[in-house]
């Protein structure tokens, strides 16, 4: 029988999320031994996140015909076997099996195969009635199964510390043989080696996009000069952490897809590094402007959020974020490489240009960092807009000059409001540089580039030396407590854009917002100087009123709104005619100086 899904046990360092793996009382692990202990009277069930067998998922994609629950307890128990889906908005379950178990040792098989029509998940609990130790749990098939192997590329720049948690993580792993890990390293700071299964390349610093690119190139030239290719390639970022014990399952999932099923896209889910049981997004969708996220801010410690998971869902514009991406190597071919735009959009392109299917997963995950704590203006301002405004002339056809504008006008007020000059000069910056069409992508030196915009991130200095007289719990209370007495001060607010128009001797001198994302307009209301403070790494930096460069950027930002009104059509059939050219082989080999 072949093993397909083996039951994981939690790694030590991922400490809050048992109950993702796990839930039940009076149960502990025997690490020693690769088991689990449940004491008399305790009990454990697999109807979790990375436990539980999503039937219905693997019997649509998958060519599984036969399934079998494989079961090593030495010890006195009753084993149950349930089948739990959603319906209507319902959850419903029922017990497929239930024995109990008086033998010292017991070797347990039970045929699962008459129920792989079932919907939702599979799993199974064991009551213990004596001590109970579990060495073996998983599911199996009577099939023959010619497992393919996975190549996993990372993109790194400067965090060496990351990248030797990676490998350290991977010299422990069991299916090595299966997985290779080829490392682009933008910052030249990691050894040039061919080590095994781990390959790493000094590369242009040239982002993630770049780093991607690097490593999509390396898989291939390795499958062209081996006898024993990749079959598929996970693109993942760096900063993340990964249980490898799920790359199991990731291999006998695609090891069984269905052909009609090969150009499918498996997206991981991200999970929260601050918060391991919270998932932050299955995937989304691109809808012009945003991303609207599917499966977020869902708990999976909660059973009914792993069957709501579940279900299969397809939209318009698909994406699959490159924390974790999987994919065949065959879709790259020679023509189909990253679109060059450094970072901040090189994953959402790909998907929209490939048009996607995705694949979700339940136990197909990695942890990362929240992007509240990652925020800087070059990346939210300038990155990421120029990018946008590129992707909806490629691909929204519905998205027109005016919207281009106004998408544009958004973020200027947003910056404005909140005394951001700098960041609002980025948007500007970021709508001409999107004005020079498909020639500034490919011949901007994107490294200088780079380091000048880095130069316009607000300096972050500590509390003590910004603010010393006041304490971070007041801080706190001035920056979450403050809204508008009544609806008459909000409709003078909003009446005067924020204060805009009330003469600045009205303002009080000092006030405080949150850094990026969590800054409100009103902590800005007729204040002359804020402190823009970050409560997770107790830093900040102030920002000041300052209505003649105010108006400056208004005035620059019609003259950009003219332009964009004048030479958007052409710009946008330029992208649309030439870009691809920035997809091929030829042009990143050249672009990377290999």
């Amino acid at each position: 029988m072949e093993l397909i899904q083996k039951m994981m046990l939690r790694p030590e360092s991922i400490e809050t999320a048992e109950k993702m793996y796990f839930s039940g009382r009076d149960y502990c692990y025997l690490r020693d031994r690769r088991a689990i202990l449940v004491k008399k009277n305790g009990m454990i069930d697999t109807g979790t996140y990375f436990n539980a067998f999503s039937i219905y998922k693997w019997r649509k994609y998958t060519d599984i015909c036969s399934l079998v629950l494989h079961v090593k307890c030495k010890g006195i128990f009753t084993l149950v076997v349930t089948n739990h889906w959603l319906t209507a908005g319902d959850y419903l379950e029922e017990c497929l099996y239930e024995r109990y178990f008086e033998e010292e040792e017991n070797e347990i098989n039970i045929d699962l195969t008459p129920y792989l029509d079932r919907e939702g998940i599979i799993y199974f609990k064991i009551e213990a009635h004596s001590d109970c130790v579990i060495s073996t749990a998983d599911y199996r098939t009577m099939q023959e199964i010619g497992k393919k192997r996975i190549a996993l590329a990372v993109c790194t720049y400067k965090r060496e510390a990351y990248i030797h948690r990676l490998v350290r993580a991977y010299s422990t792993y069991e299916g090595a043989d299966h997985l290779g890990i080829f490392i682009a390293d933008n910052g030249n700071n990691l050894p040039d080696m061919k080590n095994g299964n781990i390959h790493v390349f000094p590369n242009k610093n040239a982002g993630g996009s770049a780093g991607f690119a690097r490593c999509m190139l390396e898989v291939s030239c390795f499958n062209e000069n081996s006898g024993n290719p990749y079959d598929y390639i996970v693109l993942m970022d760096d900063d993340i952490t990964i249980d490898f014990q799920m790359m199991d399952r990731m291999t006998m999932f695609v090891s069984m897809l269905r052909e009609e099923y090969h150009s499918h896209v498996i997206a991981g889910a991200m999970c929260s590094a601050d918060y391991p049981f919270i998932q932050y997004e299955k995937y989304s969708s691109w809808r012009g402007n945003a991303c609207v996220q599917f499966g977020a801010d869902s708990d999976l410690r909660d059973r009914n959020t792993v069957i709501r998971n579940e279900r299969i869902e397809h939209f318009e514009n698909e994406l699959a974020g490159w924390w974790f991406c999987c994919f065949s190597t065959h879709l790259t071919g020679a023509n189909n490489y990253p679109f060059p735009c450094f970072f901040r959009g090189d994953d959402m392109e790909f998907s929209l240009r490939n048009r996607i299917d995705i694949i979700t997963l339940n136990g197909i995950c990695v942890w990362h960092e929240p992007f509240y704590k990652k925020y800087s203006i070059v990346s939210e301002y300038y990155y990421l807009i120029r990018n946008t405004l590129v992707l909806n002339a490629l691909y929204m056809s519905h998205i027109t000059k005016k919207d281009q504008i106004r998408y544009l006008y958004s973020k200027i007020k947003c910056c404005l409001l909140k005394y951001d000059y700098t960041a609002a000069e980025l948007v500007i910056k970021a709508g001409y540089d999107y004005l020079k069409g498909t020639d500034f992508f490919k011949y901007t030196d994107a490294e200088k580039l780079n380091k000048e915009l880095l130069s316009c991130n607000h300096k972050m200095v500590s509390l003590e030396q910004l603010c010393a007289e006041y304490r971070f719990e007041d801080i706190e209370r001035e920056i979450y407590d403050i809204r508008d007495k009544n609806r008459l001060q909000m409709f003078l607010r909003r009446c005067t854009i924020n204060g805009f128009l009330i003469p600045t001797f009205c303002y009080k001198t000092f006030g405080f917002a949150l850094v990026g994302f969590g800054a409100k307009n009103i902590n800005f209301y007729k204040v002359k100087r804020v402190l823009n403070f970050d409560p997770f790494s107790k830093k900040g930096y102030f920002l000041e009123v300052d209505k003649k460069h105010m108006l400056k950027i208004i005035c620059q930002f019609i003259v950009l709104g003219r332009k964009i009104c004048k030479y958007n059509e052409k710009v946008k059939k330029d992208y649309q005619i030439h870009l691809k050219e920035t997809y091929t082989r030829t042009f990143w080999e050249n672009y990377l100086n290999l």
